[in-house]
């Protein structure tokens, strides 16, 4: 098994994000491959009040325990906007993998 203990993923998305799907499909991929690993909640954020309030840096952001899952956005204040990883829409699989093993460490 990959992790070991529970994680909080939260998926932070504009109602309309095209990252949404993207990214609630990667989600699922990982708790199929870590069964009783992860808490997945996605949040709805429709106002950059609501933006400040977590650490959001644009639709889809993916937070794990509360914290972004890219470590080059931390400190950053929150962006109520679209958001791109390498390009795309929702980060890639093994990105995500990556970046939860590192967190686990």
């Amino acid at each position: 098994m990959l992790l070991s203990c529970l994680v909080k993923l939260q998926i932070l998305v504009f109602p309309d994000c095209p990252g949404r799907q993207i990214l609630e499909r990667l989600t699922s991929q990982i708790e199929s491959s870590l069964p009783g690993v992860l808490q997945i909640e996605q949040i709805l954020i429709d106002s950059p009040e609501q933006a400040g309030s977590y650490d959001f840096h644009g639709s889809p952001t993916l937070l794990v325990d509360g914290r972004d899952l890219d470590e080059s956005k931390r400190g950053l204040p929150p962006m109520f906007g679209c958001r791109l990883y390498d390009g795309k829409p929702a980060p890639d699989l093994k990105w995500i993998l990556e970046r939860l093993e590192a967190r686990m460490k």
